[in-house]
């Protein structure tokens, strides 16, 4: 690292190096630690940019190996008119990274609509907008076709329900349902942090203006407590 920063030094003059450390999200606390520790020594020589799950930033048990960073919390984007005025642009960003990674200016006319409803469905969470939009690629592939119609979707939608569902533990549907709409602090912090770092609970807004609501992909199900 130390000599691969000092060549990054010589091409660049004086600016600092940028590495960006994707995924600690999905590791265990023991991973994530290491690899803070590791990068610990080069703070002083470049800029580092870690991805954390959201626990880690309000347990007082990582303070310690947060020393030293500075913490930016990042919210999902806007992709419903409850969530904030810029929603349709939410959305439409969340449009051009498909459009980036395929390479193309804008989606066919017949892919508009799938893609403006995965984003919706995802929240404004990038990372599970595209994981919506790759498996409805994948079933839309099995019938041979290129671009993942509406049903592709719904089973898509399917399949992250299926995954949320199994994070739901007794009286978290009741307290998804209160909470939607407000700040979050009628929800106890140990379940709220739960709810943030499994992406069941979603905070949109500033700092000053924090309203909380469900993924939108637990909506089937809420809707089927409420009716109950």
């Amino acid at each position: 690292m130390r000599e691969l920063i000092a060549e990054l030094k010589t091409l660049r003059g004086s600016e600092r190096p940028l590495v960006l450390l994707d995924g600690l999200e999905r590791q265990d606390d023991a991973a994530i630690r290491s690899s803070l520790d590791a990068f610990r020594p080069f703070l002083t020589s470049l800029d580092l940019v870690v991805v954390l799950p959201a626990r880690w930033t309000s347990d007082d048990a990582f303070s310690s190996v947060l020393d030293g960073y500075r913490i930016e919390a990042l919210r999902p984007l806007p992709v419903r008119a409850e969530h904030g005025p810029s929603w349709r642009e939410g959305r439409a960003f969340l449009t051009q990274i498909v459009c980036k990674r395929l390479g193309i200016a804008a989606p066919p006319a017949a892919a508009v609509a799938v893609l403006d409803r995965a984003a919706e469905a995802s929240g404004g969470v990038p990372r599970v907008f595209l994981q919506l939009v790759q498996d409805a690629a994948f079933y839309a592939s099995i019938t041979g076709r290129e671009w993942p119609n509406e049903d592709d979707l719904r089973q898509s939608m399917r399949d992250q329900v299926s995954s949320l569902r199994r994070l739901l533990r007794p009286g978290d549907l009741a307290a998804l349902q209160s909470a939607r709409g407000t700040d979050g602090l009628e929800v106890d912090v140990e379940r709220r942090i739960r709810f943030l770092g499994h992406g069941l609970l979603l905070e949109y807004g500033e700092a000053e203006d924090t309203r909380v609501f469900p993924t939108p992909l637990l909506e089937g199900i809420l809707a089927l407590r409420a009716a109950a």
